[in-house]
Formats: C-alpha cells, structure tokens, sequence
C-alpha cells in the first residue's frame, strides 16, 4: 500500500490547521496506522494527544518536527514504510519526491 499524505495549510495563524489535522488523525487512526509530523514550534498537537489518557489512547502517533527545520522531509520519507497515513502540518511541500517544510 501506498502512504497517503494529507497535508493541512494556510499561512494565518489560529485558523484550525491543528485541529483539522488531530480530528483527521483520530479518524483515520482508527482503521489506519496514522503518523502526524506536528512542525510547529508550540507543539500543541503533540501536547493533544499526550493528554490521552491510558485507557483510551490517541488513535495516531504524533512527533513533533518543528525543530528538524529543512531536514523534517528526511525523517518523513522513513515514515512512509511504516506508516498507512501520513498528516504533516504546517505544510511539507513535495516536488519531485523531495518535501520541503513550508512556514
């Protein structure tokens, strides 16, 4: 099976890229195995889904990549042999096979 990325964008800030791409995830996640790239410095979707609790855990993995800057694609495309879908936000621009994180 192919990964399939659903990418989330918009250049304004508060707009609801998070929690379209976290409701997405949990949506997915439950008959996918879902990966969300969390690339924003606050980390609020990483900070989601450890809110979690135990016994009903979040249906996808998050990670957050704010900090891999332009090298965030490398760590991706490792992801696409494990994973079914893939939510990276802001958006990761792909050209070529090449993503490219786009602030």
């Amino acid at each position: 099976m192919t990964t399939k990325i659903i990418s989330i964008s918009n250049q304004k800030g508060g707009c609801g890229k998070t929690t379209i791409a976290m409701n997405l995830a949990g949506y997915y996640g439950m008959k996918n195995k879902v990966f969300v790239v969390d690339g924003d410095s606050q980390g609020t979707a990483t900070k989601w889904s450890a809110m979690a609790g135990k016994d009903k855990p979040f249906a996808a993995t998050v990670a957050n990549l704010s900090h891999a800057g332009s090298q965030a694609h490398h760590e991706i495309e490792k992801l696409t042999k494990v994973y079914d879908i893939i939510i990276p936000f802001p958006l990761i621009k792909y050209t070529n096979m090449n993503m490219h994180m786009c602030f």
